[in-house]
């Protein structure tokens, strides 16, 4: 009965592993095509997902967000564009005044004459009225809503963003929990059961059953910190794009192999 138990689960193991190996290829694939790579070009495996700890609270992000954020610079770029365009269209309702100076060469005439020679110069002026008082409303119109889309953009997408905020960084302390948990307790706990069981297995006062359950939650504790660690850095990597503020800069190590198609890499 142990001889098939542990077939049994060598036999799980290696389905699950199988299919985690072809899984690697079309994530890569599709990590390649959002850096506009070609699906085939090789990628980093990181070594580790090193952790650390992000010290900036909800409160200080938000109240930079106009100074950091990319998205919300270019919200403001485009209410002072409105703000421009409103003065340029009020100007339009206003006379325009032309000024100008005219200069002729007559040359030497060909008989005598007191003025030969002498240039005239002339001066204009001219003044443009605007009487298409429809077409000028309308133009007033539409840069000043044009200048309140743009402010109701901005108000909407700070508001998004500091919800964004707020939910990235419970994400960030979530993963941090489970981290913490994972590493300092969970996982040697899991580890002494493990030995436990070994040593009882091998007195004759366990079931088999019992020491592949405590290689089990060994197994689903260890792959579970992985995923905490994980879930920190996507987390972090979200809070720099959201902020504008790098919080991932130095932090990945990889070694020189590569995700291949190759499922036995």
């Amino acid at each position: 009965a142990p001889v098939m138990q542990a077939q049994v689960e060598l036999g799980r193991l290696e389905d699950r592993l199988n299919s985690l190996n072809d899984m690697r290829w079309p994530l890569a694939a599709k990590l390649n095509a959002l850096l506009n790579r070609p699906a085939d070009a090789g990628l980093p495996i990181s070594a580790t997902l090193p952790y650390q700890t992000v010290g900036s609270e909800a409160d200080t992000l938000v109240q930079n967000l106009y100074s950091t954020s990319p998205e919300l610079m270019e919200l403001e770029a485009k209410i002072e564009q409105g703000n421009n365009q409103l003065k340029l269209a009020q100007r339009s309702r206003l006379p325009d005044f032309t000024l100008g100076l005219m200069y002729i060469d007559t040359g030497n005439a060909a008989t005598a004459d007191a003025d030969s020679g002498k240039d005239p110069i002339i001066g204009t002026v001219g003044i443009n009225l605007p009487i298409w008082f429809g077409k000028n409303r309308a133009r007033i119109e539409a840069a000043a809503y044009q200048r309140s889309a743009a402010q109701l953009a901005l108000e909407n997408r700070t508001h998004t963003l500091q919800a964004d905020i707020q939910q990235t960084l419970f994400k960030l302390r979530d993963a941090d929990r489970k981290i913490n948990l994972y590493k300092e307790s969970l996982i040697p706990k899991a580890s002494q059961s493990l030995e436990v069981n070994r040593q009882g297995y091998e007195a004759g006062q366990m079931e088999f059953i019992n020491l592949i359950d405590a290689e089990r939650m060994l197994l689903e504790f260890e792959l579970a910190y992985e995923r905490a660690l994980a879930d920190h850095l996507i987390a972090r990597a979200q809070l720099s794009q959201l902020t504008g503020i790098d919080f991932l800069s130095g932090t990945i190590h990889h070694e020189d192999k590569k995700i291949t198609k190759d499922t036995n890499n």
